[in-house]
């Protein structure tokens, strides 16, 4: 399985039952500093800011970017919705950022304003450049109830073992298990799935139990390895 097709799947039917997150933590900081700990060096990154809106206030931030000559700006018309695409065009710490507006065509829909902010690494200056850009976007465009999703890649020295960081990871995070999908496609590169519960954090997903972390083991090559661990899901392909 390379998307998130089950995931998402799952986000559409629980999402209603999201618990707005309190504020007092930063997931991806969190993330970092657990991925750090266990030993590991982030690859890559991804936070993803969504929340549903009126379509007079989103018609409204479209043209407020539209204006703004520090975006790259761009839309698309499907059959069932518009789309604009907006990349904030300035240099910061390698830090990718852009924001999607989705307008449904069919006014029963919920329009919806999306951010995301993504990344190769993670250090001290790119975190103070998120922290400070995070904060801006979500003091200007969204309230408390959107929904913040949160990934982070490592490589596992295969002379270690993978077991032996999630062994770590999970004891770092009191972590308690409530799924596991080992992958059976014969020649897969994925070894392991994994659905868990932390109280780091309040935003969650509910299902038969409450669930806000799930953890990608998966083999790349002889001897290397990747973990990918999101909060309270994984949004994006593994």
């Amino acid at each position: 399985m390379r998307k998130m097709a089950f995931i998402i799947s799952i986000f559409l039917v629980f999402v209603g039952n999201a618990v707005a997150a309190s504020g007092q933590t930063n997931k991806m900081v969190d993330l970092a500093s657990i991925v750090s700990d266990a030993g590991l060096e982030a690859e890559s990154w991804q936070v993803t800011v969504k929340e549903e809106m009126d379509r007079e206030t989103l018609n409204q931030y479209v043209d407020q970017l539209q204006a703004k000559d520090s975006y790259i700006s761009s839309s698309k018309e499907g059959e069932n919705s518009i789309k604009y695409l907006f990349e904030y065009g300035q240099n910061q710490e390698g830090i990718s950022e852009y924001y999607q507006v989705v307008i449904p065509k069919n006014p029963v829909h919920q329009a919806e304003f999306v951010a995301v902010f993504k990344g190769k690494s993670w250090d001290g200056k790119v975190e103070e450049t998120y922290r400070f850009r995070m904060n801006k976007v979500k003091d200007t465009y969204f309230s408390g109830s959107s929904t913040t999703f949160a990934c982070l890649t490592a490589p596992i020295d295969g002379t270690m073992g993978s077991v032996y960081f999630f062994d770590k990871l999970k004891e770092s995070m009191n972590l308690t298990l409530t799924q596991t999908q080992h992958d059976t496609v014969k020649k897969s590169s994925m070894e392991k799935i994994v659905y868990g519960h932390t109280p780091m954090w309040n935003e969650e997903i509910v299902m038969e139990k409450p669930m806000n972390v799930q953890m990608v083991l998966k083999d790349n090559e002889s001897d290397k390895a990747s973990l990918t661990i999101g909060t309270p899901i994984l949004i994006t392909e593994y």
